[in-house]
């Protein structure tokens, strides 16, 4: 992103606060430097996390040196930020608030890799990791090992990224979205959690089933049906071990997997090899501790209106079903509150009126877990009961679907006379004048 952007929060006092800084292409060359390589392909990204590539630049401080483009780890193009590579490092800002200050809308930034970092950003909360959703140029991504927590956001924005890694995270609740489509070739994120992590990536997995190169979510409690790898050529590490996956695990026939078992762990699982990926796997896969998942629930339906009774049909495959874990929230919120429930039925009183999402997914209650099956609910704002009866104009009163009887017609009292009197004027006028 531009810098002059972030340094609106980022810059206490500075001389320069709000104006775009001048380069020369020397000058832009020497800064680009500043950062390990600006090509990042996977390669050297290994060598990165690693902690072994030297960062030159000075130290990240918005007071003393306003111009991140100077900063260690930083690299731009012009003044664009494009690259923040600070893995291992002891840093004096916190990386919150670098983030809050980038702007989305602006930025170019592709690289972001902030892998063991110490300091004040090792604790990350769910707001600052949101703003990580603008970033649609991203391509690679490393948060390993920085106490991150709160949900991962959703990365669908980020058509082009190719490297997520966000392992031995173990404040990770869940996932806000996919993690990346056609493009992703690695992706990260073993030893996230203790217990199982709301959500599933069937998303991202689908969606990269011919591009991923090294799939590492082992003991992560993630969950969900994997879809078959047989078109691709280039997977060369899946390990699963640990997770709640369920699926037919099918891989590309050229794909040597006897080599190296090391790279190929999914016993454990809910995933079950078809023959050929079964006899590749070897000594790697054990169908003796394989856990078979029950299938997900269908039908789920809320039969109340002033508040959650919810119902579904049972897991219909797989192993049987012994718990459901039952999840909801507001749409409009991010966090899911969650049970678990022994039978087919949820019911949640006391809730605000609103648009609900809910989810229930299947557990054998082991490891093995099915997929979230989603649905909406609606909670209506109670209604205040109209009146039951009426009062007749006769004083009667009767339900206020019924018609009010006929009132019978009164007698005159009075009235006739005068248009008598009116009527036998000219008569008497008459007799006036015969006796005058």
């Amino acid at each position: 992103m531009n810098y002059k952007h972030s340094l609106a929060a980022l810059v206490v006092a500075s001389a320069v606060s709000g104006q775009a800084l001048a380069y020369t292409a020397g000058e832009v060359t020497a800064i680009e430097a500043l950062a390990p390589d600006l090509t990042w392909t996977l390669a050297n990204w290994a060598t990165a996390l690693d902690g072994t590539t030297a960062l030159g630049g000075t130290a990240w401080n918005a007071t003393t040196n306003p111009d991140p483009c100077d900063w260690a780890g930083v690299a731009c193009t012009g003044t664009d930020i494009t690259h923040i590579e600070v893995p291992n490092a002891a840093m004096t800002e916190s990386i919150a608030d670098v983030l809050a200050a980038l702007d989305p809308a602006k930025t170019t930034l592709v690289s972001l890799n902030l892998s063991n970092t110490v300091g004040p950003n090792n604790t990350f909360a769910t707001g600052s990791m949101a703003a990580l959703s603008g970033f649609t140029t991203l391509t690679h991504l490393a948060l390993n090992a920085t106490g991150v927590t709160g949900e991962v956001p959703d990365l669908a924005g980020a058509a082009g990224i190719e490297f997520v890694n966000i392992e031995e995270n173990a404040g990770v609740t869940g996932f806000a979205g996919a993690l990346g489509g056609a493009s992703l070739k690695e992706l990260f994120i073993k030893n996230t959690a203790t217990v199982m992590i709301a959500g599933d990536l069937t998303s991202t997995l689908a969606a990269s089933a011919n591009s991923l190169v090294i799939l590492d979510i082992q003991n992560s409690g993630i969950m969900g049906e994997i879809p078959s790898y047989a078109a691709n050529t280039a997977l060369t590490r899946f390990q699963a071990n640990g997770t709640g996956l369920y699926g037919a695990f099918i891989v590309e026939s050229s794909v040597d997997t006897t080599t190296t078992p090391a790279n190929w762990q999914v016993n454990g699982t809910g995933v079950v090899p078809d023959a050929a990926t079964a006899t590749k796997l070897g000594a790697a896969y054990d169908s003796a501790t394989t856990l078979n998942a029950p299938s997900a629930v269908t039908a789920i339906q809320n039969t109340a209106q002033d508040g959650l009774d919810l119902t579904w049909t049972a897991a219909a495959t797989g192993a049987t079903a012994t718990a459901y874990n039952v999840a909801y929230k507001l749409s409009s919120a991010t966090a899911w509150i969650e049970s678990s429930e022994a039978g087919f039925v949820k019911a949640v009183s006391g809730l605000s009126a609103g648009s609900y999402d809910v989810r229930v997914s299947s557990s054998d209650g082991a490891a093995a877990r099915s997929s979230y099956t989603t649905a909406s609910a609606t909670i209506d704002e109670p209604t205040t009961p109209g009146p039951t009866t009426k009062e007749c104009p006769d004083g009667t009163t009767i339900p206020v679907a019924d018609t009010c009887p006929e009132t019978p017609a009164k007698k005159s009292s009075g009235g006739g006379g005068a248009a008598l009197y009116l009527a036998l004027l000219p008569l008497m006028g008459l007799l006036r004048r015969k006796r005058a």
